[in-house]
């Protein structure tokens, strides 16, 4: 059974997940990152199984994920989708990444919405995925191994909307400070070249996306989100993104 995991995980957490669950398919499988502005066109056949993985951004499917994804063409083929989110809800994203695969000739046969760390408000779903998530993850994943081996269909019930929420991400952009050592990291693994290879101690703040690769990966802790940015999502999440929530899953 030919596995592909295809994840848009800026900060490598939606790539966990969706590794693990391919892993409990297919330890064999293989990895495409679409956290970029530039993806290569991919074809699948009956016979391979992929799966698709994206966080949530403001309850629904991230933009450039949305775009990059439709460079991914199916011949009836098995997919298994996958939200991460950060315990607050997921809403219309595994819905509209349903859609957005099917259209490409992929057969959903199985969805899971996973709780991870918020990326603007650590506090919410602190330290997720735990081992137990990840467990669950890849138990899921041999499920949909046997439901495939077994041929059995059925409708998933997928929690979401149709039509979707209406698009209203308020997404911090990211600043930068004296600690910067223009190493460049953040500026080669920026998922829309906000910042400039020749300047990597600037953003270009109309491309940034607020997607926080940048923050996970500079070594001088040079980039931040704004603090009244952070204390505006803070008051919102506290109240709505509070407690342990459980994985959902969909089979």
């Amino acid at each position: 059974m030919n596995t592909t995991a295809v994840y848009f995980s800026p900060t490598y957490t939606t790539k966990n997940l969706a590794q693990q669950v391919a892993r409990g398919i297919n330890p064999a499988s293989e990895y495409i990152d679409i956290a970029k502005k530039e993806v290569e066109e991919h074809t699948f056949n009956q016979d391979d199984v992929v799966i698709f993985g994206v966080p949530t951004y403001g309850g629904r499917v991230p933009q450039l994920a949305s775009e990059n994804l439709i460079k991914f063409k199916g011949n009836n083929t098995k997919a298994v989708i996958i939200a991460t989110y950060g315990n607050r809800e997921y809403e219309d994203t595994l819905v509209e990444l349903e859609d957005i695969v099917s259209a490409q000739g992929f057969i959903v046969v199985g969805a899971a919405a996973f709780i991870a760390q918020h990326t603007y408000y650590k506090e919410a779903g602190y330290g997720r995925p735990e081992i137990e998530d990840l467990q669950q993850a890849s138990a899921f994943g041999n499920d949909i191994k046997n439901k495939i081996e077994n041929n059995i269909v059925n409708d998933l019930n997928i929690k979401g909307n149709r039509p979707y929420k209406e698009l209203s991400l308020a997404s911090g952009r990211v600043l930068v400070n004296e600690k910067c050592i223009y190493c460049g990291s953040c500026a080669i693994q920026c998922p829309t070249d906000a910042i400039p290879k020749d300047a990597p101690d600037t953003t270009n703040l109309v491309d940034c996306i607020g997607c926080g690769r940048c923050i996970s990966l500079c070594p001088t802790k040079a980039r931040y989100f704004p603090e009244v940015f952070l204390e505006k999502i803070e008051s919102f999440l506290i109240k709505t993104a509070s407690g342990h929530k459980e994985n959902e899953f969909f089979i």
